[in-house]
């Protein structure tokens, strides 16, 4: 796995309870921030979740664990689903410009990803 880094873009794998204070739905987007505490991986949630706001709608993980468990790097979200529907067997007209678009993605975020996203030939 990838060290969490900023400006990554990700998403919520699961709904993520930082009770009694909040709860961030599953599949909420994030961007990865900067953080004052050691060891801490800081998300800033893309939409205002409802008593997040004395962390600055940031979620905080403590542990390079809990931010695995909680999070992934959206961009890998796009190339399974890319590789599941090649493996599918899929390739209508409507996937292939979806394709092409997540390639160039993975390309210009100069992801470890595009290895494998190249064989998609989109």
């Amino acid at each position: 796995m990838l060290k969490p880094y900023k400006g990554q873009r990700v998403v919520a794998k699961c709904a993520i309870d930082r009770y009694p204070h909040f709860s961030v739905p599953a599949l909420s987007l994030g961007t990865v921030s900067v953080s004052q505490l050691p060891d801490t991986v800081c998300v800033k949630m893309d939409k205002p979740v409802e008593g997040c706001e004395p962390w600055d709608n940031c979620v905080h993980c403590s542990s390079l664990a809990d931010f695995y468990y909680s999070f992934e790097d959206v961009l890998v979200c796009q190339l399974e689903a890319a590789l599941t529907i090649i493996y599918e067997g899929d390739n209508a007209d409507e996937h292939h410009e979806w394709l092409k678009n997540t390639c160039a993605a993975l390309k210009e975020a100069g992801s470890v990803h595009w290895v494998i996203a190249k064989f998609l030939k989109a």
